[in-house]
């Protein structure tokens, strides 16, 4: 009989987005599908589920809610108090459903896929396994979202778990991880080792790939390329990403305001975005608060100069003017594309290059080995459970 896999629960936050935490686990899966055996948690079942599920990745459903508000202080008791009652039972009962489930199993590891996955503790102590957190995501700075009981309790619970996985130096110093023994900086994998770059002819748009997310970026995105559409009027900026209806009109209006009617294309989310990349003249990465930037490693894989600001998980991928182009302001875009735009060779030495620092730090066999040995590491050890 051959021997089973050790099994990995991994559990997610989202729902009906597709988003980065999602594709980066896809990535981390393939990359240890020949030692473990996954299997993903997630909180509802739709859009995120069965996306994990058609690409033959077993899914199961629990009801549980994250531990979070988007408020703070007196505000987020306020807000918080009259469903806490009701969401510590749904955890409650989630984790002991999830634990019925898959107690009889041969589980090694509770893998925590977000910084906004609170139940993965309690779930690995009622399973009797090491517990891996998984911080992806600032959470108040990108989201506006704050703990339930605070940031001090919050992060003492994360060093708690056996092993913290930080996708970026950032994230680690955000919560205050710099000098923990069991936090280690990851980066995400974002893609499979490429033969090589593929080349296409460059087409007359600029991308954005933040949808209408206000924290993405997209103001400074619109701003940006009204003095770039000024050097040459045939450029257009398309828009990918989720379209929230609530914020389109307001980013229609700044459009209009900017002189841009036509210009500025909505196109929402796009499962495949290679071709966009590798005919685009840029990508620019405006998010001030970017955890990692997967779609930024994503642009370099495909032949996409990218222009980002200089802050955060952005500013330890991008090495200015070798990897791509960095910028502190919003009146600092046009000026790097024309740094980019003016010379052939000077864009194609930075795409070359950025290509091959993807193709060495990103790529899914090289983040296995990492997560593999952290796995090994860890489950060699005694619990914090």
């Amino acid at each position: 009989m051959p021997q089973l896999k050790p099994i990995i629960l991994f559990v997610t936050h989202e729902q009906t987005k597709i988003g980065g935490s999602s594709l980066s686990l896809v990535n981390l899966i393939r990359g240890i599908s020949d030692h473990y055996h996954s299997i993903v948690i997630a909180p509802k079942n739709g859009i995120v589920s069965n996306y994990f599920r058609n690409l033959g990745i077993e899914t199961h459903v629990f009801r549980y809610e994250l531990s979070f508000t988007d408020t703070k202080g007196l505000v987020r008791w306020a807000s918080f108090l009259p469903r806490l009652i009701r969401d510590l039972f749904l955890n409650k009962m989630a984790i002991k459903a999830i634990r019925d489930k898959f107690r009889m199993m041969n589980v090694a590891l509770v893998h925590s896929n977000s910084s906004a996955v609170d139940i993965g503790p309690e779930l690995a102590k009622n399973l009797g396994c090491v517990h891996v957190w998984h911080l992806r995501e600032f959470l108040n700075r990108d989201f506006g979202f704050n703990p339930k009981f605070g940031w001090v309790r919050f992060r003492k619970q994360i060093r708690k778990a056996d092993q913290i996985i930080c996708v970026s130096s950032a994230i680690a110093s955000h919560f205050e991880l710099q000098d923990s023994k069991n936090a280690h900086v990851i980066h995400n994998a974002v893609h499979e080792k490429m033969d090589r770059l593929i080349s296409r002819s460059k087409e007359k748009y600029l991308l954005f790939a933040g949808g209408t997310n206000k924290a993405k970026g997209i103001d400074d995105a619109i701003r940006g390329f009204r003095d770039i559409s000024l050097l040459d009027d045939e450029l257009i900026l398309k828009v990918v990403g989720y379209i929230e209806d609530k914020k389109i009109d307001q980013i229609r209006l700044q459009v209009k305001s900017l002189g841009l009617q036509g210009k500025v294309e909505f196109l929402g989310f796009i499962s495949n975005m290679s071709v966009f990349f590798e005919k685009a003249q840029c990508l620019l990465m405006c998010s001030p608060s970017e955890g990692m930037g997967r779609v930024t490693v994503e642009a370099m894989f495909f032949g996409c100069p990218v222009i980002g600001f200089a802050n955060a998980g952005t500013l330890e991928l991008i090495k200015h003017q070798e990897t791509g182009m960095l910028y502190k302001n919003a009146s600092e875009i046009v000026e790097c594309y024309k740094w980019l735009a003016g010379d052939d060779v000077r864009r194609n030495t930075v795409i070359r290059d950025a290509f091959e620092y993807a193709q060495m730090n990103f790529t899914e066999d090289e983040y296995a080995k990492k997560i593999k040995k952290l796995y090994q590491e860890c489950l060699a050890k005694p619990t914090n459970v």
